[in-house]
């Protein structure tokens, strides 16, 4: 009884452990690359694997439909005994006549009117679908997890931002505190500094709820524990992309998005679907063979042909409801290049837009600021500049600084979304080296 009790406490106390174990991912923590955080998410993410079993099921479906017979053959047998009687004493009579009735027959049903060849036509259309699947949901990964590590490498940024500047309006705050009771300063400076300290503290914390937002979205992706460490070790950097005209960029997305590519062949397989049904309306044979002996012990072999009557089902509701499913496929077709147009026109515009933005910073925008800031607080413990002077001059550079930070991520975010919507090949920008500026 002990026993049954200590196996379930085991049980009990183990079962956190092992369920950390089942959903850790080691080898993504620490310092990372993009290529390895991609790795990491595209193995552990449910979707992909998901993709990868449904085309794992289709190729078994097309063994299935490669099958040379509908079904495997069919064995009976049979066996009787026939006694005959002359009247009805004659059940005590031992010399009766008797005679033994035995068949054994193999029978198998056939293909005919070539529904085996649609069905394997069907089957392919489904594993083509099934691919062009996999790798939609592949680019949608990538795109995703780079849409993540940007923002997690911007709200980092912007966290350690914030973070200097509470630490510089504290040390405001302090030198306005000092030169006030010094009677060299107003009390009102002082206030103003010590409410500009508060404000930077409030906006530290929600920097931080951001960051780690971002890091609880990036981290649930690679399926590793949140308080791992991880680090983005390599400079957050611009993608080249290949820019084209607007309605060339178009034009190109429609045919390069897999995700348009499912919805058209999606549109074959249901064709494929309604070919097969109009197939079935006429029925597969059942051919048998059969080897017989007799009521006069005489061997008979013969053999006989049986097909299904058509009567009560013809297949008309079911051809009905794939046509009426084919339809539905190419609405969505539509529905869905009505999406890639979409997409595709806001990514060609928002790069147009961020490129602008990004290209009005000058080079050297954050050693002018850093230093400028520097030069500002040595101002005010100097007393050259007043304390409400210095926090309005602050406060500029302050927010140059960060629309600087947010112009750079959202350029990156908008270059990675005009690689998505435009349908172009993720692989070749975010997995090698040479595709960074």
């Amino acid at each position: 009884m002990y026993y049954y009790f200590f196996i379930l406490f085991f049980l009990f106390i183990s079962e956190p452990i092992l369920s950390e174990e089942l959903h850790s991912n080691k080898g993504c923590v620490g310092n990372q690359k993009l290529i390895s955080i991609i790795y990491c998410v595209l193995n552990h993410s449910p979707e992909y694997k998901i993709a990868q079993s449904n085309l794992e099921a289709s190729l078994g479906r097309r063994k299935i439909a490669a099958y040379a017979f509908p079904s495997n053959p069919n064995l009976s047998t049979s066996n009787a005994i026939r006694r005959g009687t002359s009247n009805e004493s004659a059940i005590f009579n031992n010399s009766i006549p008797q005679a033994i009735n035995g068949e054994i027959m193999l029978s198998q049903e056939i293909y005919i009117g070539g529904q085996r060849e649609v069905k394997l036509e069907l089957a392919q259309a489904d594993i083509k679908t099934k691919i062009k699947n996999v790798q939609a949901i592949e680019r949608s990964t990538i795109a995703q997890t780079v849409h993540s590590v940007l923002l997690y490498q911007a709200s980092w940024e912007e966290f350690k931002l914030t973070q200097e500047l509470n630490l510089l309006s504290k040390e405001i705050a302090k030198i306005a505190d000092l030169r006030f009771k010094n009677g060299i300063g107003s009390e009102m400076d002082f206030e103003i500094a010590l409410s500009e300290s508060i404000k930077m503290n409030s906006l530290e914390e929600q920097a931080r709820r951001n960051w780690q937002d971002a890091k609880t979205d990036l981290v649930v992706m690679m399926g590793v524990p949140y308080q791992e460490e991880l680090n983005v070790y390599e400079e957050k950097k611009i993608l080249k992309i290949p820019k084209e005209e607007l309605q060339e960029y178009i034009d190109l997305a429609e045919k390069r998005r897999p995700d348009l590519e499912v919805l058209e062949l999606e549109i074959n397989y249901t064709k494929s679907k309604i070919r097969l049904l109009q197939r079935e309306r006429i029925p597969n044979l059942t051919i048998s063979g059969y080897v017989q002996n007799d009521g006069f012990n005489e061997r008979v072999i013969g053999g006989k042909v049986s097909i299904p009557l058509q009567i009560w089902r013809d297949n008309s509701g079911e051809i009905q409801e794939a046509k009426a499913n084919s339809k539905i496929s190419e609405e969505r077709r539509e529905i869905g290049g009505h999406t890639v147009r979409f997409e595709a026109t806001k990514a060609w515009n928002g790069v147009e837009s961020w490129k602008r933005a990004w290209l009005n910073f000058p080079p050297n925008i954050l050693e002018r600021t850093n230093e400028n800031l520097l030069i500002l607080k040595n101002a005010i413990a100097t007393g050259k500049i007043s304390v409400k002077d210095a926090l309005i001059t602050q406060k500029s550079l302050v927010d140059l600084k960060s629309n600087y930070f947010q112009t750079k991520a959202n350029y990156a975010i908008a270059c990675n979304e005009y690689l998505r919507a435009g349908g172009i090949d993720l692989n070749e920008f975010f997995l090698s080296e040479s595709s960074h500026e």
